[in-house]
């Protein structure tokens, strides 16, 4: 049951940080403002939510497990609440935005992105740890090294939760990855792809008329969504394909995807934009695939 608490624990950040932090509340919050206590309650509840039940039924009902469920729930969101906090402060300061980093931006981004996501997987592991050796939770399942050991016929329940853990994984998980790695290629023409504008300049010069024409791949905000959500599809099929090891099949995802889009290939930037974000994706996809299929 130990493998449950720790995979329900995960579940727990994973759906707080990804399911139910909308944009807005990433982009807003800041030391305790009330952005950040909503994420802050949204992680409380959720782990109340998923460690109380789970403390009741492997030590039933009564006092010292309900006060052993809240304590470590309580000791996880404030560590969050921490971790998040110093994060914040340390993309945000002076150093990081200044005018000479921009170049690095998106490695800071995605370091600091993945470093924020270890050190709470780190803070899981501990508590776990603690809880498993400390003298006054003599009750509780002990711990082992989740990630070493042989998960051969895992029970049902630890199955559903892993397979929701790596569905986030593939959709809003990896979503921010490509986010962040793919920026460089959009900053500068706002959100590229979809429909293009094409400028004419027109320069009279001894009664001749000479046309540039200079075109440009755009996509409004409303269309980014769409694009979002083919990724989401793309990665979780990857996934799959990769835990039966259909690893054949693969190449046929990437080439549907490729031929839709095949007109849109004739414009540099478009067609630069959509490489590295179809790379990085089905990298990601064959990467949670693996571990599913290690995992389980």
């Amino acid at each position: 049951m130990a493998d449950l608490l720790v995979l329900l624990l995960l579940l727990c950040h994973l759906t707080g940080d990804f399911i139910f932090q909308s944009n807005s509340i990433a982009q807003n919050k800041h030391g305790l403002n009330r952005s950040m206590r909503i994420h802050i309650l949204h992680h409380l509840l959720l782990n109340c939510l998923f460690v109380i039940p789970y403390w009741i039924i492997v030590h039933g009902l009564h006092f010292r497990t309900i006060e052993s469920a809240l304590t470590m729930s309580l000791i996880l969101v404030v560590v969050h609440w921490v971790i998040d906090w110093v994060k914040v402060d340390l993309t945000k300061s002076r150093w990081l935005t200044r005018d000479e980093m921009s170049e690095w931006r998106s490695l800071f981004d995605l370091g600091s992105f993945i470093a924020d996501q270890l050190l709470h997987i780190a803070t899981i592991g501990a508590v776990v740890y603690w809880y498993s050796s400390s003298q006054w939770a003599k009750n509780a399942p002990t711990f082992h090294a989740f990630f070493f050991i042989s998960h051969q016929n895992l029970p049902i329940p630890d199955r559903i939760v892993l397979w929701c853990i790596t569905l986030i994984l593939a959709t809003r998980f990896s979503s921010v990855i490509v986010q962040i790695l793919v920026h460089p290629l959009t900053e500068t023409n706002q959100q590229l792809i979809e429909h293009r504008i094409t400028r004419t300049t027109q320069i009279y010069n001894f009664q001749s008329e000479i046309q540039d024409q200079k075109s440009y791949a755009v996509v409004p905000a409303s269309d980014v969504s769409r694009g979002r959500q083919i990724g989401y599809l793309e990665r979780i099929i990857i996934m799959i394909l990769i835990y039966k090891g259909a690893y054949a099949a693969i190449g046929f995802v990437v080439a549907a995807k490729s031929l839709v889009r095949f007109k849109n290939l004739d414009y540099r930037e478009w067609a630069e934009y959509f490489l590295v974000g179809t790379l990085i994706s089905t990298l990601l996809g064959m990467l949670w695939g693996f571990l599913l299929q290690f995992a389980s």
